[in-house]
This record gives C-alpha cells, sequence and structure tokens, in this order.
C-alpha cells in the first residue's frame, strides 16, 4: 500500500513540474510578445511624430512664401519677372501648362532651419481668362453708352484678369521623413490694351474715343450707334510687364506624406 502511495505522489510530481515549466513557457512568450507590441506602439509613435514635424516644417516654410509672393520681395522678383514670363519654363505662357521645376537647397535662414532639407517644385498654367488675352473675344454690350462704361472698366488699371495659375510645392524632409504640401494660387494682373478690332477684323486697329462714343483708324472713323453696333475685341499687351499683380489660393491644393 506504501509503495502504491509512493508511486502515485512521485507521478502528480512530475505533472506539477510538467505544468510548471508550461507555464514559464507561456509566461515568456506573453512577455516578449508585449515587448515586440510595445516596440511596435514606440516605433509607430516615433514614424508618426516624424511626420508631424515634416508636415509642420512644409505647411511653415509654405506660408512664409505666400506672404513673400504678395509683397515686394526677393522672391515674387523671380516669380512675376522671370518663372511667370519666361517661355522656358513653357513653349506658350497662355495656352499650355509648364513642366514642374524643382529647386532644391537646404533650409537654412528660414524659418524652417530644423529642417534637414527643403525641395521648391513650381508649376504654371494659364489662368481661367487667359484666352481674353489671346483669342480675341468680343466684348457683350447693349447700347453706346453700355459699351462706353464697359471699355472705361476695362481700361482702368484697377480692372484685372485671372491670367495664370501657379503650384508650389514644398517638400520638408526631416530624420528620413518627408511631407510634401502644395498650394494653388491664382494670379490676376493688369494688361494694358493696345488696340481694338471690329467685326472679327484684323487688319485695322482701332483707338476708342470715350467722349464722341466712336472707334478711330487714321482717316478712318466708326460710330458706334443704335443702328450700327460692331463686334468689339480688345487686344492686351502682353509683351509688356503686367501691373497689379495679386495672388489668391486657388482650388487645387494638396498634402501628402512622402
Amino acid at each position: 500500500m506504501q509503495n502504491k502511495l509512493r508511486r502515485i505522489l512521485q507521478k502528480q510530481d512530475g505533472i506539477a513540474i510538467l505544468l510548471v515549466l508550461c507555464l514559464g513557457a507561456l509566461f515568456v512568450a506573453l512577455a516578449a510578445a508585449l515587448g515586440y507590441a510595445a516596440s511596435v506602439l514606440t516605433a509607430n509613435a516615433n514614424s508618426q511624430l516624424r511626420e508631424q514635424q515634416a508636415y509642420q516644417l512644409a505647411v511653415s516654410f509654405s506660408d512664409v512664401l505666400e506672404k513673400e509672393l504678395n509683397k515686394d520681395s526677393e522672391f515674387a522678383t523671380f516669380i512675376n519677372e522671370t518663372y511667370m514670363n519666361s517661355v522656358a519654363y513653357g513653349t506658350n505662357i497662355y495656352t499650355q501648362e509648364s513642366g514642374k521645376t524643382v529647386m532644391n537647397g537646404s533650409a537654412a535662414a528660414t524659418n524652417a532651419a530644423e529642417a534637414d532639407k527643403l525641395t521648391l517644385t513650381l508649376q504654371r498654367r494659364p489662368g481661367a481668362e487667359a484666352d481674353y488675352l489671346t483669342a480675341g473675344i468680343p466684348i457683350t454690350y447693349s447700347d453706346a453708352d453700355d459699351l462706353a462704361k464697359t471699355l472705361s472698366e476695362m481700361e482702368s488699371t484697377e480692372h484685372t484678369v485671372k491670367d495664370l495659375e501657379l503650384d508650389i510645392t514644398v517638400k520638408a524632409e526631416k530624420d528620413g521623413v518627408s511631407y510634401a504640401y502644395t498650394v494653388n494660387y491664382v494670379r490676376s494682373a493688369h494688361y494694358d490694351v493696345l488696340y481694338y478690332t471690329l467685326n472679327n477684323d484684323d487688319t485695322t486697329h482701332y483707338t476708342w474715343d470715350a467722349s464722341d462714343k466712336k472707334f478711330h483708324a487714321g482717316a478712318i472713323t466708326v460710330d458706334v450707334n443704335d443702328a450700327n453696333k460692331p463686334a468689339v475685341t480688345l487686344h492686351y499687351d502682353t509683351n509688356g510687364t503686367p501691373t497689379g499683380v495679386t495672388y489668391t489660393r486657388g482650388l487645387r491644393s494638396q498634402k501628402g506624406a512622402t
């Protein structure tokens, strides 16, 4: 009887040791899983933090450029006097979208100096009213008085045309993570009127005399009245530098991590 009891106790001791070993292995596996999960969460958090930093740097520098764009600055001078007018960035600025112009540089001397690298990408396209500058679209008027009022407004230095659009993309790189932020701008500018043509005849160039509501071309005079309402087309000076240039945000803005 004692021998039988001893064998039972020895068998139970073996089971207990096995249970202890299994539980120990389970705890080790759980600890490893928790450690791995913690490391993944930490890595994700760090990645999100770096991405957020890159985003803030890109947006911050983009805001700086927007302010520079609408004042007398070196950046605005380059954009208006070189980039937006030069055929080197596109065959015809009023009819074709340009390719993308990439400008690489460090973030030194900017408020985004914490970035490892900043990349600026520019892209230009014709604006919503560019056709008025190139296509020769006749204006609409009801009578001579209405025509005089319309032409007076369009010849005014306050009259502007949405001639071009500009995309500015700022890409900020920080600790191996980069973020690109694009803002679309609509440019409005005043163009001087060079001459007028009537009834789609481009061979004769007229000037407009608002005082007597007549067009003149040398010895030729065309009176505008109820019986004679010619189709009138304005021709703008697109070879000169437009004035009164302003930029407002358009609808194509976008952002994204890269």
